[in-house]
């Protein structure tokens, strides 16, 4: 199931990332997988949310191309729901990584 489109990543605003918002595209927590903490792209959450941007520990990830017109929104985009305070930390986090999924390809083993 697919929660997120570019046109919505797109549609971020700057205020939205100062004072957060975006967090109604998060899936719900049920449909987080337990396991989604093994992920890279939790792993790139987690970079974005302590670091404020990709370390050497983040995995390199490729874009997705429908995603690449609106590859300088990303950033805005994941800031504008980690930075929210609402829903609780986990989710945000996990919802992240699940929304990262669908913006990135999967990284080759």
């Amino acid at each position: 199931m697919s929660y997120l489109t570019p046109e919505i990543v797109a549609g971020v605003t700057d205020v939205e990332a100062a004072c957060g918002g975006g967090v109604e595209y998060l899936p719900p927590m049920a449909d987080i997988p337990t396991d989604i903490e093994s992920s890279p792209f939790y792993r790139l959450a987690m970079d974005l949310f302590y670091e404020g941007q990709p370390t050497d520990k983040t995995p390199r990830l490729v874009l997705k191309k429908e995603y690449e017109p609106v590859s300088e929104k990303i950033p805005l985009f994941a800031r504008s729901i980690l930075g929210s305070f609402q829903p609780k930390h986990e989710h945000k986090m996990g919802g992240m990584a699940m929304l990262f999924a669908e913006m990135f390809e999967e990284p080759k083993k």
